[in-house]
């Protein structure tokens, strides 16, 4: 009995591959999954499933990456409502959970600075002086004897 021999896939099978699995990756993320999931399910890096995601996007229409931004923000949107009443009612866990939450949509958004325009910016801190108390002079008592006499 002779040895088979299974050739590599054709190239062009490779890349159908490949983008069968990137649209995979996004559809996973479309329904919710994170990349941690999303990696598990694929059998890849949390980043290896990130970098899918993003390369795909890169290359969507804008209009399908503004359809992606609305189904996030209305899962975001679905979190506020269900964590907003459980923190107002003093949950702290919830609390922190509707911090985090807010934060994604904010970069989701666009709203917060990229790391790069950050260290473009330069920063200055204004205090108002409203806000801050008048400084307290403290002196010894051979200086009060030198200013009372």
């Amino acid at each position: 009995m002779g040895t088979v021999t299974v050739a590599p896939p054709a190239r062009g099978t490779q890349q159908v591959q490949r983008a069968e699995r990137e649209a995979q990756t996004v559809q996973l993320r479309r329904d919710g999954l994170g990349y941690r999931e999303i990696a598990d399910r694929l059998g890849c890096s949390v980043s290896g499933a990130y970098a899918m995601v993003k390369r795909v996007l890169a290359r969507l229409p804008a209009e399908s990456v503004d359809q992606l931004r609305q189904i996030e923000c209305a899962r975001l949107d679905e979190l506020t409502a269900t964590l907003m009443p459980l923190a107002r009612a003093g949950d702290v866990q919830a609390a922190g959970t509707l911090v985090r939450v807010s934060a994604q949509r904010s970069r989701l958004l666009g709203l917060d600075p990229t790391r790069e325009e950050l260290k473009r910016q330069p920063w200055q801190i204004i205090i108002d002086p409203r806000l801050v108390p008048p400084p307290t002079l403290v002196a010894d008592s051979d200086e009060l004897a030198a200013i009372e006499s």
